[in-house]
Order: C-alpha cells, then structure tokens, then sequence
C-alpha cells in the first residue's frame, strides 16, 4: 500500500489489471445479462454509459493511479479483523506497520 502511493505502477501492470479489468467486465454479461440491463434501466443510465464506462478503463494512467492511491489509501489508518483459530503474534504479524 505505501509503494502504490509512493511509486507509478509499471507499464506492465497497468495493462495486465487493464485487460483484468475490461475482460472481466465483458464476461459479467455472458453471466448476468438481464440483470445488468435492469440496473442499468432502473438507475436510468445514458445510453452509450457501458460502452464509456470500458473507454474509460482503458484510459487510466500510471500518473492516475498515483493520485488516486494517495487520494484514499491510508495505511496509518488501516484496520485488521481476524476470525478463526489465531492468536495474538499472529495478528500482529499480519500488520507491520503496527508490529510492536
């Protein structure tokens, strides 16, 4: 979380989560397509909105991660919850920004 605040993304992962992005978009339709055209009708979105909303994937940069990452990532303030069988140093393992 501090690199990706710190650093611009590489070209290289900025189109493989690109290509995540858009593919995996397109294949939520293959799986849900009436239900997408009903959330689409009820919140009344322009006509064209999906086909922009992809445009709009593909046109982050580097440069737009940055920003937005030290926009709402903070890892001061980040929370941890655990369930299941851990102890204490386990959890405290989980967050080095907080290790004791």
């Amino acid at each position: 979380m501090r690199r990706i605040r710190s650093e611009r993304v590489s070209d290289e992962e900025l189109h493989l989560v690109r290509q995540y992005l858009t593919g995996s978009f397109v294949l939520g339709f293959e799986r849900a397509p009436m239900r997408i055209v009903a959330v689409n009708a009820e919140a009344r979105l322009p006509d064209g909105h999906l086909d922009q909303l992809l445009a709009d994937l593909r046109a982050v940069e580097a440069e737009d991660v940055l920003v937005c990452a030290r926009a709402v990532l903070h890892p001061e303030a980040l929370c941890v919850a655990a369930a299941g069988p851990l102890d204490e140093s386990e959890v405290r393992d989980a967050r080095p920004w907080q290790a004791a």
